[in-house]
């Protein structure tokens, strides 16, 4: 039994130390690189979705390729768009939220209109398309790169880990245990407070914008990032799958890893629009 769980923790942590070259090497150096994941990850975040409306493979298969030429067409496009209007990237922001709250309520007070094996799936534009499609929006606006996508996942990353962190050790009061029995109160008040520190340490040695803004940064990430993997635990449940693929041995699909990122883009556009307008 343990020679088998230290396999999967070696698998889980070699798959993790990849993925973290892969994607900070990304974001470092050039807005090319953050152009790049972003269409990566709506592209192959979708198809894992995709995969689940549609899972008899031939269908997938065609499917899957008119998606991925579809999105390898749009972006060209979105990024002609570099200086869109602010009253439509306000509406981009709008709908996104409305979608996102509407999917936190259903995890307190199950909605009929909400059919929770189809909701998710039928508005995949919504739920991917339309949150990273703002973060790229915001990406074009930003002059000149200093690497912000990069410190919004360093900080989601810090806030999930002290998530299991302190909650594995002191973690009592479950959270969510219908959806997500693993996450705790403890555990969650953990990763608030580690985040805003962290939160605080980019706004001293990393980041020109002020303290005030990296701690709302912060706050919007251990909420909203939170909410953004419970709704899509509820989601997995609900379908009775443990994860939405199987691209990152040890960790599943990239809608796994990158559901609480897809989540706060929205909000984290309302606070940009807002303090830095």
């Amino acid at each position: 039994m343990n020679a088998t769980l230290n396999e999967k923790l070696w698998e889980r942590t070699k798959t993790a130390f990849v993925f973290a070259i892969i994607v900070i090497s990304l974001l470092y150096f050039s807005k090319v690189g953050n152009y790049l994941f972003l269409g990566l990850i709506s592209i192959l975040s979708y198809m894992e979705l995709y995969k689940l409306r549609h899972p008899k493979m031939d269908q997938y298969i065609f499917n899957a390729l008119m998606i991925i030429i579809f999105t390898l067409l749009m972006f060209p496009i979105i990024f002609n768009l570099g200086g869109i209007d602010h009253f439509i990237l306000w509406l981009l922001v709008f709908l996104s939220i409305v979608y996102n709250l509407l999917s936190i309520i259903h995890l307190y007070k199950p909605m009929r209109w909400y059919d929770k094996k189809k909701y998710l799936l039928k508005h995949l534009e919504f739920y991917i398309i339309l949150p990273l499609g703002i973060a790229l929006l915001l990406l074009m606006q930003e002059v000149p790169f200093d690497r912000f996508i990069l410190k919004i996942i360093l900080l989601i990353w810090f806030c999930d880990s002290a998530a299991y962190l302190v909650g594995s050790r002191i973690g009592k009061t479950k959270l969510f245990p219908k959806i997500s029995p693993n996450k705790t109160i403890e555990g969650s008040i953990g990763a608030g407070l580690f985040t805003l520190l962290a939160s605080a340490g980019i706004a001293l040695y990393l980041d020109q914008r002020s303290m005030i803004f990296w701690i709302v940064i912060g706050i919007v990430i251990w909420i909203f990032g939170t909410y953004g993997d419970l709704v899509q635990s509820s989601i997995k449940r609900e379908l009775g799958i443990k994860d939405t693929g199987n691209i990152m041995p040890g960790h599943g699909g990239f809608l796994d890893r990158f559901d609480s990122f897809i989540f706060v883009w929205p909000f984290i556009a309302v606070v940009l629009l807002i303090l830095e307008k």
